[in-house]
């Protein structure tokens, strides 16, 4: 992984960061996580990495850079969560990640994890199953887990670390987001005016966006895509 820049308090690796020194200033800790931000992406472990880190040499003020980055809170708590629960807590050094398998491979199955010793011995075994196995995808995972836990559908447009992309895995995705989107339109009363326009307005930029996805299929080879004219 290319490195964003060189900092004293710690190095970008493909597998987080490599942190030199756990007393920054808040200057120097505040480029860190703006780093790791821009390098989300590639690398949801340095978020997660860069955001422990702060929380510990400041406490809840660390949630300012969140904020001041432009990331989505829900988005910052769910790397938060898997890299807490993964990478940290030494005294169960079981825990560790595969380093082998992706970042969503471990998001994929961190809930089973936490339900008790049994959904610990599963997770652990899927990301063995994993590890082993290049062509398990955390699509696949997180299948597995859903019929483990009786569920039908799963929750729908959330962010996650791509394994390999494909036209027709990006519209599956959109399409079950805005079916998602639809159901808690219909839930939500209409006292909550603002939040159901709000809500609206998110669903029509997700119809744009699947619309122009389509568009960019060509001769209905979804492999192939050319650029739409501006």
């Amino acid at each position: 992984m290319q490195q964003p820049f060189r900092s004293s308090v710690a190095e970008f690796t493909p597998l987080g960061l490599d942190v030199h020194n756990r007393k920054p200033t808040w200057e120097a800790w505040s480029r860190l996580f703006e780093a790791a931000v821009d390098l989300d992406t590639a690398s949801p472990w340095a978020v997660g990495d860069a955001y422990i880190l702060g929380e510990e040499a400041f406490g809840e003020d660390a949630a300012q850079a969140i904020v001041a980055n432009r990331l989505s809170p829900k988005r910052a708590q769910r790397v938060v969560r898997v890299s807490r629960f993964w990478k940290l807590e030494p005294e169960r050094k079981h825990r560790n990640f595969r380093r082998e398998v992706s970042f969503s491979h471990h998001e994929a199955v961190t809930g089973l994890a936490m339900d008790g010793d049994a959904g610990f011995s599963l997770a652990c075994q899927l990301l063995d199953q994993a590890e082993s196995d290049a062509g398990m995808s955390s699509e696949d995972l997180e299948e597995i887990v859903r019929k483990h836990r009786g569920e039908e559908e799963p929750g729908g447009g959330e962010e996650g670390e791509p394994v390999q992309f494909t036209v027709g895995s990006l519209v599956a995705r959109l399409e079950r987001y805005h079916r998602t989107g639809d159901r808690i339109l219909a839930d939500t009363p209409p006292e909550y005016a603002e939040e159901r326009g709000l809500l609206t307005e998110a669903l029509d930029r997700v119809s744009d966006c699947l619309n122009s996805v389509k568009n960019r299929a060509v001769g209905g080879d979804p492999a192939v895509l050319e650029e739409r004219a501006a």
